[in-house]
């Protein structure tokens, strides 16, 4: 993708690298950009990878564990019910509460023999009467931390009221002094003194309140998970059909409920736990500065191809190169203004092509990059310049007045192989396909007519293919 412009891609508005119709590709471009520029590394990219794909797994394994506290919580409830009616058919005592009311429920299946058992019928109303007392005594205790309240609030206001004192004091020797002066001085500190003392009394009694309506309110749901297992009222098996159909089922849910006993939630608890450790484990280094700085060393490269086309670009030979990272295209900003202009003709379009890729490839190797191999297939960028025969079987005619825009097309790879040349390394290797005759590159040092496929020559001759066909007639007759 960086290492060729195709004659349907190079004239593009809108997309600048090949095979970016296909999905694939284009998810690649995305994945490897980074890399192909200098700005990532492979094991960056691996941790950064590695971590998404743990954090994913986290998230489905948090969600998984909610959904099994739901459908626990759920399932208590319908295990609570069938103590509840456990109870009311009278096949357990009442007052037990839940891991008692199991173990008795296991064995009564398992000496299930018919029998009924007699329970006191206070235990509701013993369970009702506590929680109302404890109820009695959470209103009287907040009665009394809020009459402490006013109490200590009306303390503090006198505190307030006496300190003036400490000034009273500080201008002793300016003050005329009575008889009664220092007498009445020392009775207001000391009283300043027993109540800041009271203060503090009063707000260790206010914490003892807050923990006794707090240990009150404990009982209260303590009291309540008990009410909500046990027998409102006593029912009876009209049949004994129907006692052993409620018998199988509650083996059944007796069953179910051992089961669960192995607790899933400790083995998904378990998994969140080591997911999140192997992401504590993974460090991943942020390349968003990096890569800003990089996207401003390329539009500053392209800037020099942009000064050497000049009037090719007509209205827009002043403009400043835009890249856009997330959509990777190049666009042309108005000098002093913060947006890009819509560049018009497929001529620009070219130019723009041109400046994208010649500057990549020299940014890569400014950075020594080793993923992008140095050459540059380019297929026939005078293809804009190129206008209809009429009779739609050749590549046409030149359109008029389009001479200098290709020779400055030819001027900038013959620039840019100055470059590649110049600057040492494994140098460069360009490969254009064109129709265009020799002298729109005469006098550049860098471009050389390799072949031309005129007259018959071609890169696979008519002959070529008959010999080929010859060849393997001669073989199937021997």
């Amino acid at each position: 993708m960086f290492n060729t412009l195709s004659q349907d891609i190079i004239i593009n508005s809108a997309v600048f690298f090949d095979k970016q119709n296909s999905g694939r590709y284009r998810e690649a471009l995305e994945r490897i950009f980074d890399l192909a520029i200098g700005v990532d590394t492979i094991e960056n990219i691996i941790s950064r990878e590695k971590k998404a794909e743990l954090e994913k797994e986290l998230k489905r394994q948090e969600r998984r564990g909610a959904r099994y506290a739901e459908k626990r919580i759920e399932f208590e409830r319908e295990v609570d019910e069938l103590i509840k009616r456990a109870k009311e058919y009278e096949l357990i005592p009442d007052g037990l509460d839940v891991d008692a009311s199991l173990d008795e429920l296991r064995h009564v299946i398992k000496e299930f023999s018919g029998s009924l058992l007699q329970r006191p019928s206070t235990d509701v109303d013993t369970l009702k009467q506590s929680e109302n007392q404890a109820r009695l005594t959470i209103r009287n205790l907040e009665r009394l931390n809020q009459g402490y309240r006013k109490y200590k609030d009306a303390l503090t206001k006198s505190v307030d009221s006496l300190r003036p004192l400490a000034y009273i004091q500080n201008k002793k020797s300016e003050i005329v002094q009575t008889s009664i002066f220092s007498e009445l001085v020392n009775a207001l500190e000391t009283d300043l003194l027993d109540i800041k003392e009271d203060v503090k009394k009063r707000t260790a009694i206010e914490k003892n309140l807050n923990d006794l309506i707090a240990e009150e309110n404990s009982k209260i749901g303590r009291i309540q998970k008990d009410l909500a297992i046990s027998a409102q009222e006593l029912r009876a098996f009209n049949t004994d059909r129907e006692k052993h159909f409620f018998m199988g089922k509650l083996a059944a849910q007796l069953d179910l409920y051992t089961a669960s006993a192995s607790n899933p939630d400790v083995d998904i608890k378990a998994t969140i736990d080591s997911v999140t450790e192997d992401l504590k484990q993974i460090t991943v280094r942020d390349v968003a500065e990096q890569r800003g700085m990089t996207v401003r060393l390329l539009e500053e490269i392209m800037q020099e191809y942009i000064n050497l086309a000049g009037d090719a670009l007509e209205n827009y030979k002043s403009y400043h190169p835009q890249f856009d990272y997330k959509e990777k295209v190049l666009s042309l900003r108005k000098p002093f203004t913060d947006y890009v202009d819509s560049v018009g003709s497929s001529s620009n379009h070219l130019f723009l092509h041109l400046f994208l890729f010649l500057g990549l490839h020299e940014l890569v190797k400014s950075k020594d990059v080793p993923f992008i191999p140095p050459f540059l297939i380019i297929d026939q960028p005078s293809r804009p310049y190129w206008g209809d025969t009429g009779e739609g079987k050749g590549e046409g005619v030149l359109k008029t007045g389009d001479d200098e825009k290709i020779r400055k097309a030819f001027e900038l790879l013959d620039s840019f192989m100055d470059k590649m040349l110049k600057n040492g390394g494994p140098g460069f290797q360009m490969i254009v396909l064109e129709h265009v005759p020799a002298n729109y590159w005469k006098g550049l040092d860098n471009i050389h007519p390799v072949e031309e496929f005129i007259g018959g020559n071609a890169l696979i001759r008519p002959e070529d293919i008959s010999e080929l066909t010859d060849q393997d007639s001669e073989g199937e007759e021997s």
